[in-house]
């Protein structure tokens, strides 16, 4: 298996969700990611943690790009850093992807906890694992079966896989909305 987009068609309602190709005209996607939001242990280089991230998953083949404006209002993806989840949300992360009626991507809120339930602090390598797994959702990617990668629901995997890029660049060969 050299993807992982037949798990995201069975957890989606047999939709795939992307956003456009080279948005904006081709100056890419606008990003705002949060900084000094007040959260004990937050840390500056979170700020360059997230871009190195999306950086990352640009090299995945995809056609898009992403900039880095100084304010959210214009930005199609929003990262915000919070202390923690209530203790009912068993979760250190949450993306909300809004979509049009044709399945395309306009916009993602994306919400990193610094904390897990407990109060500890997550370390810096693993604040950017959950950036990793939160932005392959903003992307388009759904969660995976397979252990080994990034988008699979828990933690288990650091870096970006084979699979997780091969699943991106199959996502953005594909037309978006419902496979039959």
């Amino acid at each position: 298996q050299r993807t992982y987009i037949l798990d995201m068609l069975a957890s989606q309602d047999s939709v795939l969700f992307r956003w456009p190709d080279n948005p904006n005209d081709g100056a890419g996607l606008r990003v705002w990611i949060q900084s000094n939001p007040h959260v004990p242990d937050w840390w500056v280089g979170y700020v360059q943690s997230a871009r190195d991230v999306f950086l990352e998953w640009e090299t995945a083949g995809i056609p898009l790009r992403f900039t880095f404006p100084n304010d959210s209002a214009s930005a199609e993806i929003v990262l915000r850093w919070i202390d923690r989840f209530p203790p009912d949300e068993l979760r250190i992360g949450k993306t909300r992807r809004l979509a049009d009626q044709n399945a395309w991507v306009t916009h993602a809120d994306v919400v990193v906890a610094l904390h897990d339930r407990d109060g500890d602090a997550f370390p810096p390598g693993e604040i950017s694992e959950i950036l990793r797994h939160e932005i392959g959702h903003a992307l388009g990617l759904g969660h995976s079966r397979n252990r080994a990668t990034i988008m699979y629901p828990e933690n288990t995997q650091l870096d970006l896989t084979d699979l997780d890029r091969e699943t991106l660049h199959l996502l953005y060969s594909l037309p978006p909305g419902k496979v039959k």
